[in-house]
């Protein structure tokens, strides 16, 4: 089995001298998938900013209500209105500026808060 643009060693012959064949292949990914992965690589950039940049956690209960708060508001009201008004233009660029500049970040921050509430919480229940 030949992989997408490498060459099948099937497709060459001796009597062809410097013609090479590619072999040309589709791979679908369903809708999941790719809303997974998505998911994943914002969790994964989440806990690196964490483990990165530990300071910009809030250390009061209040800093940890506004960013809830914050990222909660944005994943309600911002995500979907700028999410309807790009993808409605019928453009493959839009829509991808739409799900990376506009959900990626939101989900991202949305992660970041709950990797914060989690180690605060396990440092209530250590104490």
């Amino acid at each position: 089995m030949a992989l997408p643009g490498r060459l099948n060693s099937a497709a060459v012959s001796a009597d062809q001298g410097c013609k090479v064949r590619f072999v040309r292949r589709e791979f679908r990914v369903s809708t999941g998938w790719v809303v997974m992965l998505i998911c994943v690589g914002a969790a994964a950039i989440a806990v690196w900013i964490d483990v990165r940049f530990p300071g910009i956690a809030p250390r009061a209960l209040r800093g940890f209500a506004i960013h809830a708060a914050v990222a909660i508001g944005a994943g309600q009201l911002l995500v979907p209105a700028g999410m309807s008004a790009l993808i409605d233009a019928n453009s493959l660029f839009l829509t991808l500026v739409a799900v990376f500049g506009i959900a990626f970040p939101a989900l991202m921050y949305a992660f970041l808060v709950a990797v914060w509430t989690l180690k605060t919480a396990q440092g209530f229940l250590l104490r």
